[in-house]
């Protein structure tokens, strides 16, 4: 576990190699008998305004936070301290969908 409590949460490699201090990610956490796991990681730029775009156009259900099992953070970073920004509540299949969106949109900004 880190200290921003999300166990695999790395940082892009670049960051380690040059100056930029601050990024996004899209977290993918289940809730377990031993707490909130994070199962995966998307890096999704270091722009906020590309980010949030991006994770806006992410779907979500109306499951009461209590009742839902997986969620998706929306992550930001400055010096090492990790902010959770928003939250979605989802389905396995809004989870499929979104995982979809999110490479889509990351394909079409950087390649």
């Amino acid at each position: 576990m880190t200290k921003s409590g999300f166990p695999f949460l790395y940082l892009p490699y670049t960051y380690k190699h040059t100056s930029v201090a601050s990024g996004y990610a899209v977290s993918f956490t289940m809730k377990t008998p031993y707490g909130k796991q994070n199962y995966a990681t998307f890096f999704i730029g270091y722009h906020q305004a590309m980010a949030a775009s991006i994770f806006n156009k992410l779907k979500s259900n109306d499951v009461e936070a209590t009742r839902s099992i997986l969620q998706m953070d929306f992550l930001s970073w400055r010096e090492n301290k990790v902010e959770c920004i928003a939250t979605l509540y989802c389905t396995i299949d809004d989870i499929a969908l979104n995982s979809r969106i999110i490479t889509r949109e990351l394909y079409k900004e950087w390649c």
